[in-house]
């Protein structure tokens, strides 16, 4: 006999007394090919035989457990006249499935809705197989169903499931990627694509590794490893990721294990975010770190020095008492207030170690106009600078120099407050610094030159390896010349 009927392994209890030779010898025979007794279907599920006409000859009693129907509630309907608890709109293929398996001898499968009882429906898959004679000729046909019900709704459920990942997979703000268990690419997202500057066709030939740093690859495979061995449940890294151009970008990245229904590992899942500009503010931050703890050891250190320097001018001034009318307080003031001044610059710049010293210059004209009640009126001050940065370890020693000269110019040129102008300039090459102070009252003697504070302005001058010219032909020019880097 051919082979016509599909064969169900799970066995029925309830339905096996209504399988017997005496009452169903051609569905029997049908069924038990090769001494194997076929039963259809489960406990939800049920069974029936048509004739070549579509009537329906037998149906099985778990019919009424299944939908509520009695089995003389159907039996001799046409199926295709009278199955009033089968879905209208499924009505036409099931007649069309019925009507192949008739007259074109053929095994049909179809997804049809029926109607319980109850009115709810459940959605069935029925199996329909011809029935035939010794000489091949269909002469009825077997049927069986199965509950699907709620296998349709989870897999609608899946099916939503799976869209609502796609689409936020797909459309998802943070480069995503799938990776198989040997790290080559499932899938990316556009976002990955942005980031790393490969197609997806670049990526076909690619792996995960082919685009981690070099120095960041050990760690990903001891990472992954982890992860298959179960030790984390995921991990997260920072690392290094070349794009397509070789550019090298910083990337934050979360890694998770993907299993199936067994629990196998079948994938894993990755999520990197570019935190590329924000490991560059890091990396400006520890060198504006680093740069402010050796400023601030230098800046220890010339304070140190800047001590040593005033006791020392305090030292100078008191061992020097012979010039009458001079107030020594008023002196050291000044010239603590010369180098207070260079702090006070060095507090409000950008840089720890320049200040401009074309603004320095006028704060302490300014300071002493204001020490020896100077009428700026009568005594005028022009300023003239070019580049006027200057490094604050030459900055000391030139305001010291200013300070001793204006002072001395001031009471030694401008008594009994005559009218006159006191011109101070400074300029740079970049390789040497000039400063000079001129003003327009007569020259000095050259036995004034011996002047206490004269004498300061020449030790400063050997300081910064420099030279202090004078030049008292009709006038009188303070000009001091020396290397900016000398100091």
């Amino acid at each position: 006999m051919k082979k016509s009927i599909h064969k169900r392994k799970s066995l029925l209890k309830d339905n096996e007394d209504y399988f017997n030779d005496d009452q169903h010898p051609e569905l029997m025979n049908a069924l038990k090919e090769e001494d194997e007794l076929i039963i259809i279907d489960e406990v939800m599920n049920y069974s029936g035989q048509v004739d070549n006409l579509g009537i329906l000859q037998y149906i099985s009693p778990s019919l009424e457990y299944s939908l509520g129907y009695k089995a003389s509630d159907v039996l001799g309907k046409s199926i295709f006249d009278s199955f009033e608890f089968i879905h209208p709109d499924d009505m036409e293929k099931t007649k069309e499935s019925f009507y192949k398996c008739i007259t074109k001898s053929s095994d049909e499968t179809i997804h049809i809705r029926f109607k319980r009882s109850d009115g709810n429906y459940m959605l069935l898959e029925v199996i329909i197989n011809p029935i035939l004679n010794d000489e091949n000729i269909v002469t009825g046909v077997v049927f069986s169903s199965h509950d699907i019900t709620k296998q349709k709704i989870i897999e609608k459920k899946l099916q939503i499931s799976q869209k609502h990942f796609k689409s936020i997979f797909y459309q998802s703000p943070i480069a995503t990627a799938i990776i198989t268990m040997d790290q080559r690419f499932i899938t990316v997202n556009q976002q990955f694509l942005s980031l790393t500057g490969y197609s997806q066709k670049d990526l076909e030939s690619l792996s995960i590794l082919d685009i981690v740093h070099p120095e960041d690859i050990e760690s990903n495979r001891s990472n992954m490893q982890r992860l298959i061995n179960g030790d984390i449940e995921q991990h997260q890294t920072e690392k290094r990721y070349i794009r397509k151009n070789g550019e090298i970008i910083w990337v934050n990245l979360t890694v998770s294990l993907i299993h199936n229904e067994q629990g196998l590992p079948i994938h894993f899942i990755s999520i990197i975010e570019d935190i590329t500009e924000r490991k560059q503010i890091q990396e400006e931050m520890e060198a504006s770190f680093k740069e402010i703890k050796i400023l601030l050891g230098e800046i220890h250190h010339r304070i140190g020095n800047h001590l040593q320097l005033i006791l020392k001018l305090v030292n100078i001034q008191l061992l020097n008492t012979e010039e009458k009318g001079i107030d020594n307080n008023k002196i050291i003031k000044n010239r603590l207030n010369a180098i207070t001044l260079i702090h006070e610059k060095l507090s409000n710049s950008q840089d720890f170690a320049i200040i401009d010293f074309a603004d320095y210059i006028t704060g302490l004209k300014n300071h002493l106009i204001q020490s020896y009640n100077i009428n700026s009126d009568i005594l005028k001050f022009e300023i003239e600078t070019d580049n006027s940065l200057l490094d604050v370890d030459i900055a000391i020693p030139c305001a010291l120099i200013l300070n001793e000269l204006i002072i001395y110019r001031i009471t030694h040129a401008f008594p009994e407050d005559l009218e006159g102008k006191i011109i101070i300039k400074y300029s740079s090459d970049g390789r040497r610094i000039n400063l000079s102070l001129t003003d327009d009252r007569l020259s000095i003697k050259d036995s004034e030159i011996k002047n206490n504070s004269l004498n300061l302005v020449d030790m400063l001058v050997k300081q910064l390896d420099g030279r202090l010219m004078i030049d008292n032909t009709e006038t009188t020019e303070f000009r001091i010349e020396f290397k900016e880097s000398a100091y």
